[in-house]
């Protein structure tokens, strides 16, 4: 029981790499993409009810989603607007995780990735 959160943030990661293949915006895209979604806010749920939280959890997390949101990034890229103001958008985005992570490792010398109530842990 305790394998759950990790075995589900594993099929997160293995889920993602079919979105490449997969039609944007099409019904089976959809799907895979909830089930992924699902799947990122299942795993910190079951691994807090089930006592199960762990480093690897939450390092296993951090990829699997770091994976994720850069194929979903590369799919729907061609479909963003090309305004400046989707421009700054996605630029404050990249500033504002960039800056946290820097951050963090000058800090704690170690790359610290947030892990909110829905995924698998604390601060890492």
């Amino acid at each position: 029981m305790r394998h759950i959160p990790n075995i589900l943030t594993v099929l997160r990661a293995a889920l993602s790499v079919p979105l490449l293949f997969l039609a944007p915006f099409s019904p089976g895209f959809f799907c895979v993409y909830l089930l992924c979604g699902i799947t990122d806010a299942a795993d910190g749920f079951l691994a807090r009810m089930l006592h199960a939280e762990t480093r690897l959890g939450a390092a296993l997390d951090s990829a699997a989603d770091l994976l994720f949101f850069s194929i979903t990034v590369v799919i729907l890229w061609p479909h963003l607007p090309r305004t400046a103001a989707a421009y700054c958008v996605l630029g404050a985005i990249l500033l504002l995780k960039s800056a946290t992570l820097c951050i963090g490792f000058l800090k704690y010398r170690r790359l610290p990735f947030l892990h909110t109530y829905a995924s698998n842990g604390a601060v890492t």
